[in-house]
């Protein structure tokens, strides 16, 4: 095994060609199954090299690397952050009404204009794709070093509506979008199109030819947002943003959460190439369902993190990663991976299990 052998894999799966196994793709937050594979504890000074270890011998393709950080309170910009091993939570807004907010924004449209086109705007603010003043390549580099055997997608990409409802919270959000509709609609546009302006300082398929681009825009019944409002400030700046990635020869994973069913035709539309996570829908077989209606879209996810690797059996996981390779998995597209992430809740055993006999069954 090597990382070519990876990448040969990764782009023959993106192609529809025949591979020697199916691949895995997911982003590991689980710690048992990180010290398992690494074969070492895994601590706040060491999580990077030990959580690389561990990707390098179970998983194809992740999309970020995102170590534990000592648990920290600390502000940016008048806003209170919480950061606990592996996520960063807002905790606090410098406003607390719709005037606050559009005060903000209005500021925050200057500060977009002016940033560095290599940073990039998140809830966390404006900061740099790695959180360091290294290039993005050498941090990249680095990274992809330690990851060994496992290939990461490059410096994924944000269309600007997650960003914005997690910094204006959603309940300010709604209430501005009604009042002054056109003042988000320019911040969403602004935000995107300093993405796109990162995407041509940033790309390069010499490094990776993948990335994410995530916006959770649904939950479990539908979108959080209406169609018409996808279809005027999320739809278009999306399209824009995957344009920039394949102008450099970078496929795109579009990752949201819940049921995104009614909006399918609009995201395939946009040239998306593949859909993760594919979350589980109540009497629905997701995977094969999208499968039968956009056959060229790569499919990435598919194993259920809510309820069959939290409470299912070994199994119970090893059969269901099976019937997906036979139901969808002969003709290529398909990364086996939890529909989620494999976070703590998960039972390490059972994602060993989704890893092993994804990368075991049907190899040719």
């Amino acid at each position: 095994m090597s990382l070519e052998e990876t990448k040969n894999r990764v782009v023959k799966t993106f192609n529809f060609e025949k591979t020697d196994r199916i691949p895995v793709f997911d982003i590991v937050q689980n710690i048992p199954f990180i010290e398992h594979y690494a074969g070492e504890k895994i601590n706040i000074e060491n999580g990077e090299k030990v959580l690389c270890k561990a990707l390098g011998k179970s998983i194809d393709l992740s999309a970020e690397i995102n170590p534990p950080a000592e648990p920290v309170v600390y502000e940016n910009s008048g806003f209170q952050y919480k950061t606990e091993w592996w996520t960063t939570w807002l905790v606090k807004r410098p406003f607390d009404d719709v005037k606050g907010l559009k005060t903000f924004i209005k500021r925050n449209l200057h500060e977009i204009s002016e940033s560095d086109p290599e940073s990039m705007w998140t809830y966390l603010g404006n900061v740099s794709y790695t959180g360091s003043d290294e290039s993005n390549d050498v941090i990249f580099k680095h990274q992809q070093e330690l990851c060994g055997d496992c290939m990461l997608a490059i410096c994924e990409s944000f269309p600007g509506l997650d960003a914005a409802c997690h910094i204006a919270g959603f309940e300010l959000f709604s209430y501005l979008l009604y009042e002054e509709p056109a003042l988000i609609s320019d911040w969403l546009n602004a935000l995107a199109h300093h993405e796109i302006d990162r995407i041509h300082q940033v790309a390069d398929p010499g490094l990776s030819p993948v990335t994410l681009v995530c916006c959770d825009i649904a939950y479990k019944s539908g979108t959080l947002l209406s169609h018409d409002f996808l279809k005027a400030n999320f739809f278009p700046q999306l399209k824009g943003i995957c344009d920039a990635w394949h102008e450099h020869d970078t496929k795109v994973i579009f990752h949201s959460d819940g049921n995104l069913f009614s909006v399918l035709d609009d995201l395939v539309e946009t040239g998306i190439d593949g859909l993760n996570p594919l979350e589980p829908l109540e009497g629905v077989d997701v995977m094969t369902e999208v499968r039968n209606r956009y056959p060229d879209l790569v499919l990435a996810g598919g194993i259920d993190a809510h309820q069959l690797l939290v409470n299912g059996t070994k199994e119970q996981v090893s059969d269901e990663v099976k019937r997906l390779i036979d139901n969808i998995g002969s003709g290529g597209g398909l990364f086996i991976g939890s529909t989620i992430e494999m976070h703590p809740g998960c039972r390490a055993e059972n994602l060993i299990a989704m890893v092993e006999t994804t990368r075991s069954y049907g190899v040719s």
